[in-house]
């Protein structure tokens, strides 16, 4: 449903001189005196209403979060349940927003929504008061809008007449959703709270993992390039021979087109990037590991399926498992880091 933040002034006024028109024109001769001026008059309030339309409908983030609040509680048995996917369509349409901006409309969202489940409806909820009038441009950006004029035509009431009242840069801060206490998150930690606990210890325990690939990696190729300059004349033959042949270096190897001592260096290039290959694959296996002992921690894990995966993980990459365990004490010394991270992200973590 499209939401309405106010009534159109300059719309209600060019009606009002359609209807003075059409009355003079039933008059007949006797209202044409009158008619040129209406006219003028009517053409005056038509001009009024010449805006910038459109191609298309923009996303409009007061329209956008009336839908979902309405929508949901229109059915109060569902309105949890439905609440995670149309969160996370408002996210993709308003991604270009601060995240933790977007988070505290999140928040109220989620709040709102729960209020009218156990309240048994939805009661006193004024998007255009709780949330700014913004769109997503044509190009994606994110532009704000100016409010609409909350005196309507009829039942108007005069509006206060005051200073603006100038904040402290501080007090601005703590109205920030960010610097709010989450009423969603179990913590019930601020936004920021957690996120500058969460980056303290990422900086201080990634950069131990960050060495121990460094160093593996670098002795790996460290020990191709030098096979490669040990055996430049050996190199070179071989590719003055894919030159003349036309064939590659593997085509050569199977057809057994190669001397000896080019097959040998061959072989030992092809065990080299074998090596590098291998610590890819282990590096990429080892960070999901450690990813599945954060979720262990935070709540996202049983016990049961942690024990399973770190014991097929040892089975399997015992040369990493001791590098492993060093990094997991270290997340163990800052368990706590990790649970209001993972719960304030995660407000559904029932894991048995």
């Amino acid at each position: 449903m499209t939401l309405i933040c106010g009534n159109n002034v300059s719309l209600d006024a060019l009606d009002g001189k359609t209807d003075e028109i059409e009355a003079l024109l039933a008059q007949g001769k006797a209202g044409l005196a009158e008619l040129a001026t209406k006219a003028a008059e009517a053409a005056t309030a038509l001009e009024s209403l010449k805006v910038p339309l459109p191609s298309v409908a923009l996303p409009n983030l007061q329209d956008e979060i009336n839908t979902i609040v309405t929508g949901l509680t229109s059915d109060l048995s569902t309105a949890v349940p439905g609440l995670t996917s149309k969160i996370a369509e408002l996210q993709t349409t308003f991604s270009g927003l601060p995240s933790d901006e977007l988070q505290g409309y999140v928040d109220k969202i989620t709040e709102t929504v729960t209020n009218a489940v156990s309240s048994g409806g939805l009661s006193g909820f004024d998007p255009c008061a709780l949330f700014p009038n913004k769109e997503v441009a044509t190009d994606g950006t994110i532009v704000e809008k100016a409010n609409t004029v909350k005196t309507p035509n009829t039942n108007s009431t005069k509006p206060e007449e005051s200073a603006a009242v100038v904040k402290t840069v501080t007090e601005s801060l703590e109205e920030q959703p960010s610097q709010k206490a989450s009423v969603v998150s179990p913590s019930g930690k601020k936004y920021d709270e957690v996120m500058k606990e969460w980056d303290r210890v990422n900086t201080e325990i990634f950069p131990m993992s960050a060495v121990y690939w460094k160093g593996l990696f670098d002795e790996a190729i460290g020990a191709g390039n030098a096979h490669r300059t040990a055996n430049k004349a050996t190199r070179d033959s071989i590719i003055n021979l894919m030159r003349n042949t036309g064939q590659k270096v593997e085509s050569l190897y199977k057809n057994n087109q190669l001397s000896e001592s080019q097959a040998k260096y061959y072989e030992k290039e092809q065990h080299n990037v074998g090596v590098v290959e291998d610590l890819g694959r282990r590096e990429g296996l080892y960070y999901d590991t450690q990813d599945g002992y954060l979720q262990y921690l935070g709540g996202l894990m049983s016990k049961r399926d942690w024990d399973i995966a770190i014991a097929y993980y040892e089975e399997h990459f015992e040369e990493d498992h001791f590098k492993l365990v060093q990094i997991m004490n270290q997340w163990d010394k800052n368990k706590q880091v990790v649970i209001d991270y993972t719960q304030y992200l995660n407000k559904d973590n029932n894991v048995q």
